[in-house]
């Protein structure tokens, strides 16, 4: 009985585990409410330097050592940490989009996204700060 139990338990903290993901955040001056999977893909790879209000997309992400890096690398860019970072040094040294901004901590990453107008970010744990908002990723939360 003890077994089924453990086993049964084991098995809901793995589905638990797996369910959590990646939340958007970003300034309330800049980016929509919501995005479609491929549109945020976009935001992220630099091919939309700026938003429909003019302002210029700031990327903010946890440093690629984080857990909350290494699960963006996989879920948005199907990439390694290494891979992104090779994509983002050859796409700044064209001068053509700025480089993300890198955080060690979700903390650090909602406060750099509350204080500049265009910037969005990913966390894993969270919302948003002050003068920021939870974007919406095919109509959820999280993805």
């Amino acid at each position: 009985m003890k077994k089924i139990f453990f086993s049964l338990l084991l098995l809901v903290s793995v589905s638990a585990f797996s369910q959590s993901g990646l939340t958007v955040i970003a300034n309330n001056s800049g980016a929509p409410a919501g995005l479609g999977m491929g549109d945020l893909q976009n935001v992220f790879m630099g091919k939309q330097p700026k938003w429909s209000n003019g302002d210029n997309v700031l990327i903010a992400m946890m440093k690629l050592t984080t857990d909350a890096g290494k699960a963006t690398c996989d879920k948005l860019y199907h990439m390694s940490a290494d891979q992104v970072t090779k994509y983002w040094l050859a796409l700044s040294m064209k001068g053509t989009m700025e480089a993300p901004v890198f955080f060690n901590s979700a903390g650090e990453l909602q406060s750099f996204v509350s204080a500049n107008q265009g910037a969005i970010g990913i966390i894993s744990d969270g919302g948003p700060g002050a003068n920021s908002k939870t974007v919406l990723i095919d109509g959820k939360k999280t993805f």
